[in-house]
C-alpha cells in the first residue's frame, strides 16, 4: 500500500482499497454481535475493517498520496474518514446501498441473499453512515453489484457465497432515504461525486451539450420480482419489494433506452 500511494503520486493516481484485515475476518459469515451470537454464526468483527482502514490512513498521511476507501460499513470507519478529511488528507469513501438499508438482524431467516461483504451491520452503524453522507464524509453510494449463480447461493448461510445483485435497485433504494439525505445528496453520491473522484467529465444539462441523462419517476409503484430482474442472476434480498421510484430509461447522445 505504501508503494502504491507513492508511485501513483507521479501521475495523480487514486489508490482504492476495501479495508479488511483477513487475519481478523477469516471464516466470518456475518457481522459479529448480538445477532451472530443468537444465530450461532461466526462473526466478522468491525475491527477487521477499522484496523485496515486505520493503517491505510496512516500510510496516506505518511506518503501524501490519494486514497479511496471502498464500501466502508462501520461507525468507527466513518469517524476515521471524517478525522482524516479534517486533517486535509486526500481521502474519499463510498458505501454500498444495502449497508444503508439492511442490518445484521435481517440475517435471522438464514436467507443467504443477506450474506454480503462487508456484512450488514447494526442500526447504529447505519445511522453513522447516513450522517457521513449528509456531512460529506462519505462521497459516494455504490451498488456493489455482485451476481452469483444459483448453485452458490442455494446453500446454507455458512457455505453460500457473499454478494447480491444491486445495479437495478441502487437508485430506488437510495431514494427511500430521500427524507433523510435529500435528493441532491443522493444524486451527487450516485453520479457526480464518483465521476469527480475518477476524473471523469461531469455532463451538464445545457443547450448544445450532449445528452447524458437518466430518466426516472418517484411516484410510480412497481414490484421487483424475478420477471423484472434484468440480470442473469437472481441473488437479491429485495425480491418482491415494492418501490416508488421507477427508472424509465437513459439517453446518451443519439442513443436511448426506454
Amino acid at each position: 500500500m505504501k508503494l502504491a500511494l507513492l508511485y501513483t503520486k507521479n501521475f495523480d493516481g487514486l489508490v482504492m482499497n476495501q479495508p479488511n484485515d483477513k487475519t481478523i475476518s477469516s471464516e466470518g459469515k456475518m457481522n459479529e454481535g448480538i445477532a451472530s451470537t443468537k444465530l450461532g454464526l461466526k462473526g466478522i468483527p468491525a475491527l477487521a475493517e477499522e484496523v485496515m482502514l486505520g493503517r491505510d490512513i496512516e500510510l496516506l498521511e505518511y506518503t501524501q498520496g490519494k486514497f479511496h476507501a471502498s464500501r466502508i460499513s462501520t461507525k468507527k470507519s466513518v469517524e476515521l474518514i471524517r478525522e482524516a478529511k479534517k486533517k486535509g488528507m486526500n481521502v474519499s469513501a463510498d458505501v454500498a446501498i444495502h449497508n444503508l438499508i439492511l442490518q445484521d438482524q435481517d440475517c435471522a431467516t438464514f436467507d443467504s441473499n443477506y450474506k454480503v461483504f462487508p456484512p450488514l451491520r447494526t442500526s447504529a452503524d447505519i445511522q453513522a453512515l447516513i450522517e457521513g453522507l449528509k456531512d460529506g464524509t462519505i462521497d459516494a453510494i455504490c451498488s456493489d453489484h455482485c451476481p452469483e449463480d444459483v448453485e452458490h447461493k442455494i446453500l446454507t448461510f455458512d457455505h453460500a457465497n457473499f454478494g447480491i445483485i444491486g445495479a437495478q435497485t441502487v437508485l430506488p433504494l437510495a431514494l427511500e432515504l430521500q427524507e433523510e439525505l435529500g435528493l441532491h445528496t443522493i444524486i451527487d453520491a450516485l453520479s457526480h461525486n464518483p465521476r469527480k473522484l475518477l476524473g471523469i467529465h461531469c455532463p451538464t444539462i445545457e443547450e448544445g451539450a450532449e445528452a447524458n441523462l437518466c430518466c426516472f419517476s418517484t411516484s410510480d409503484e412497481w414490484t421487483f420480482n424475478e420477471e423484472s430482474i434484468v440480470s442473469k442472476s437472481k441473488n437479491t434480498p429485495f425480491l418482491n419489494r415494492t418501490f416508488k421510484t421507477k427508472v424509465w430509461g437513459t439517453i446518451k447522445g443519439s442513443l436511448s433506452t426506454f
